[in-house]
C-alpha cells in the first residue's frame, strides 16, 4: 500500500481519500450514468476532502456515507431520485389559452417551446378530482429529458381526504395506481397545491374565508394519501409541498407543513402584480422566511426548493421585461441557489385583457390594451423571459 500512496501523490486529495477508503476495507458503493461517478463509502471516521460530503446511507454502517462528487458543471448531473439535477436548475412551464395553437397542454406547451426556442424540462399540469394521469401527462413522463410535476386534489375540501372518505380513498387508490403504471419514470407530485386560501380557521390567523378545513386537516389529508400510496408500492413519486409563500400568509405555515417525513420538494408562486414589485423583493420574500424559520420540526432548509409559478400580471411592458432581466441576472448570479425548479407560468386570456389576470409571455399593444400574440421578436417581455430560458445556467 505504501507504494501505491506513493505513486498516487501527485493526484488530488479526493484520489488518495478513496484509494486508502478501498485499500483498508471499508465497503463502497459506486454508481455511474454516463460520465456521473459517486461513491458512498461507511464514514464514521475519516478526512473529507476534494469535494466530498457526509450524506445518509441507510446501507452504511451508521447511517452516514461519505459521497465523492464533481463541483460545478463538470459533467456530474445524473439526476437524483427526487428528481434533482445536482449540477443546475430545471426550465418548466405551464403554458395555456393561446389561440395561435390548439387546445390542450401538450399543443400548448409545445407552442411555448416554439416560442422560446427551446425545450422544456418540466412540464406542469393540473388534476382535479376524480382524475388520474391524463395521456398528455403520460406523453412528456415517457418524453426524453422531460419530466411532470402534477398538482392533484383527491376532493373538493381536503377534510374529505383525511381517510374517512370510502370513496375519496377510493379515488386516492386509483391515482397511486395510475402513478405506479409510469415506473420506473419519475413524477413531481403535489397534493392540493396553493393551500393558504383555502383554509377555513386558524388561531393566529384572522379573515380567513376557505372552505377546504384548518390545516390540520391538511396535513391528516397529506398523511392519508401518502400511506395509501405506500401501502400501493408507489416509490416513482418526489412529493412538493407547493404553497403561494406569500407575504401575510406567515401565520399558518409552519402548520400547513405536512412534515418532514412527507416532503422532498417545496415550492412556491411569487407575482410581481403592478408597477412597484420587484423580481428580487417577491422571489427572495418566501425564500428568506424558510431560512429564517426552519427548524428541527420543519426543516426547510435540507429539503430542495423551487418556483412552481412565477410571473407579473397587471404590469406595464417595461416592468414585466424587467422582471425577466432581473430574473437572468439572480440565475447567473447563483443568487438563490437552492432554487433547483424555475416554472412559469405562461397564459393567454385569447382576449384584449388591459394585462388584467395573469401574464402571457408575448403580447402586443392595441391601443390602451393588450393581446398575447406570438411576435416574440417586437415583443420585450418576451424576448427577456427568452433569454432568461436559454441562459447557460440551464444547460448542462
Amino acid at each position: 500500500m505504501n507504494r501505491q500512496l506513493k505513486r498516487l501523490g501527485r493526484f488530488t486529495p479526493l484520489i488518495v481519500v478513496v484509494t486508502i477508503l478501498a485499500a483498508i476495507g471499508v465497503g463502497a458503493e459506486l454508481f455511474s450514468s454516463a460520465s456521473t461517478y459517486v461513491a458512498h463509502s461507511e464514514a464514521e471516521t475519516g478526512r473529507l476532502a476534494g469535494g466530498a460530503s457526509q450524506v445518509s446511507a441507510a446501507n452504511a454502517s451508521g447511517g452516514k456515507a461519505i459521497r465523492f462528487a464533481a463541483g460545478g458543471n463538470s459533467g456530474n448531473c445524473a439526476v437524483t431520485a427526487l428528481l434533482e439535477n445536482p449540477c443546475r436548475p430545471w426550465l418548466g412551464a405551464w403554458a395555456d389559452n393561446y389561440s395561435q395553437a390548439a387546445t390542450g397542454i401538450r399543443a400548448q406547451t409545445e407552442y411555448h417551446e416554439q416560442r422560446m426556442g427551446r425545450q422544456i424540462e418540466f412540464m406542469h399540469d393540473y388534476r382535479e378530482p376524480n382524475a388520474v394521469l391524463s395521456d398528455t401527462d403520460k406523453y412528456f413522463i415517457n418524453r426524453a429529458n422531460t419530466y411532470a410535476s402534477i398538482t392533484w386534489k383527491p376532493s373538493y375540501t381536503w377534510a374529505q381526504a383525511t381517510g374517512n372518505n370510502a370513496d375519496v380513498n377510493a379515488q386516492i387508490d386509483k391515482m397511486a395506481d395510475s402513478l405506479k403504471s409510469v415506473a420506473p419514470k419519475k413524477v413531481m407530485f403535489t397534493v392540493f397545491h396553493e393551500p393558504e386560501n383555502d383554509v377555513t380557521s386558524h388561531p393566529g390567523c384572522s379573515g380567513l374565508s376557505g372552505g377546504s378545513g384548518t390545516p390540520a386537516e391538511y396535513r391528516a389529508m397529506w398523511k392519508n394519501v401518502r400511506q395509501r400510496f405506500d401501502a400501493k408500492g408507489v416509490n416513482n413519486v418526489a412529493w412538493a409541498w407547493w404553497v403561494m409563500g406569500w407575504d401575510g400568509n406567515q401565520c399558518m405555515m409552519n402548520d400547513l407543513y405536512p412534515g418532514n417525513d412527507l416532503v422532498d420538494w417545496i415550492l412556491y408562486d411569487p407575482y410581481v402584480g403592478g408597477n412597484n414589485g420587484t423580481f428580487d423583493n417577491k422571489i427572495g420574500y418566501f425564500y428568506k422566511w424558510m431560512q429564517n424559520n426552519s427548524d428541527a420540526s420543519h426543516a426547510y432548509t435540507s429539503k430542495l426548493w423551487g418556483l412552481g409559478e412565477y410571473s407579473s400580471h397587471q404590469t406595464s411592458q417595461a416592468v414585466a421585461a424587467k422582471f425577466w432581466t432581473d430574473a437572468k441576472t439572480a440565475l447567473e448570479n447563483n443568487t438563490y441557489p437552492k432554487l433547483k425548479l424555475w416554472m412559469v407560468f405562461d397564459s393567454a386570456n385569447g382576449k384584449p385583457d388591459n394585462r388584467v389576470g395573469y401574464t402571457c409571455l408575448s403580447w402586443r399593444s392595441e391601443g390602451s390594451k393588450v393581446v398575447c400574440d406570438n411576435t416574440i421578436q417586437d415583443d420585450a417581455e418576451a424576448a427577456a423571459y427568452k433569454a432568461l430560458a436559454n441562459s447557460p445556467k440551464f444547460k448542462d
